[in-house]
């Protein structure tokens, strides 16, 4: 999914303020397989249960929002 630059260079992660990046489609393939074996939990800890197209990762790598 194409993300306009310049609106790319202005988000941050609401609670880290860091920047977001794309996600690339290799750490997408990785987090739908976590997704598929029932691994992956959101922030909150609850089981995330729907394929992730495309998404905005933060600086640190820890929190992807998807997109």
């Amino acid at each position: 999914m194409p993300i306009d630059k310049k609106l790319l260079a202005i988000l941050c992660c609401p609670e880290s303020k860091q920047p977001l990046q794309l996600a690339d489609n290799t750490l997408v393939e990785q987090l739908n397989k976590k997704i598929r074996d029932k691994s992956l939990e959101n922030v909150s800890h609850q089981p995330v249960t729907e394929k992730i197209e495309s998404g905005l990762i933060r600086e640190d790598g820890k929190i992807l929002y998807p997109v």
